[in-house]
């Protein structure tokens, strides 16, 4: 669609060619942020659909955020089967130095560092549910495998600046 030119006697300098530009440059920024707006919404960025990933076994499972920002909160819900009275959840110490633990729920019986590891010990009778609250304190990627009783799990978190 092309722009009309009316011819007029005045003498004025219209260079309508970067009118026609600047029309389509305001065009493609809209559609790029209206796609921005749109990852923003879903949890590209975190707290949303997309950010949310979930894995399980048999007894155990684990709900965190993939994508999370700098010193944002988050919450990393843990479902422990009992194991002889005792759910037990184990993370590495390099772990703690992405994310600080703000608070626990329910507070663990007992705590212990063994070989590198945090290991935090809960009573339990049948499934337990346990939140940790983390605050990020790094930017990057971060990566890394924890256990719930004698299960692994991957998680993988994107924190953005």
């Amino acid at each position: 669609m092309a722009v009309e030119k009316i011819k007029h006697s005045l003498e004025l300098d219209e260079r309508m060619d970067l009118h026609e530009k600047g029309w389509k440059a305001q065009r493609i920024l809209l559609i790029v942020f209206i796609l921005f707006l749109t990852a923003a919404a879903i949890g590209f960025f975190g707290n949303g659909p997309v950010s949310i990933k979930k894995a399980a076994d048999d007894t155990n499972s684990i709900e965190f955020e993939k994508y999370t920002r700098y010193e944002s909160h988050m919450k990393l819900k843990i479902e422990a089967g009992e194991a002889e009275g005792v759910a037990k959840v184990q993370f590495p110490q390099e772990y703690f130095n992405n994310f600080q633990i703000e608070k626990i729920t329910p507070e663990p019986n007992d705590t212990e560092v063994e070989n590198g590891n945090q290991i935090f010990y809960f009573s339990s009778k049948g499934i337990l549910s346990i939140d940790f609250f983390l605050k990020s304190n790094n930017i990057g990627s971060v990566n890394s495998n924890i256990k719930v009783n004698n299960s692994t799990f991957t998680l993988s978190h994107y924190i953005y600046p």
